[in-house]
């Protein structure tokens, strides 16, 4: 069966907002906007460590426009 990376691209192909709760360095929101590229995707991230290395990969992949980050711990 596809790898669960395919199954990700294929489901973030078909909406239009994504939310990353718990978003670390942001892996799943850079999938999905790469993968779509008029997806809004919201990236929840308070730790200082992750959220540095989240900023910077939104940033340098030019992901500013599809890719939110906030500074909050949801739970």
């Amino acid at each position: 069966g596809p790898s669960g990376r395919s199954f990700f691209e294929t489901l973030s192909k078909n909406i239009d907002v994504f939310l990353d709760i718990g978003s670390n360095i942001g892996y799943y929101s850079l999938l999905a906007a790469k993968s779509n590229p008029k997806i809004k995707a919201y990236a929840f991230e308070p730790a200082s460590g992750p959220k540095h290395y989240l900023k910077t990969n939104i940033e340098v992949n030019n992901f500013n426009n599809n890719i939110t980050y906030l500074d909050l711990a949801l739970s």
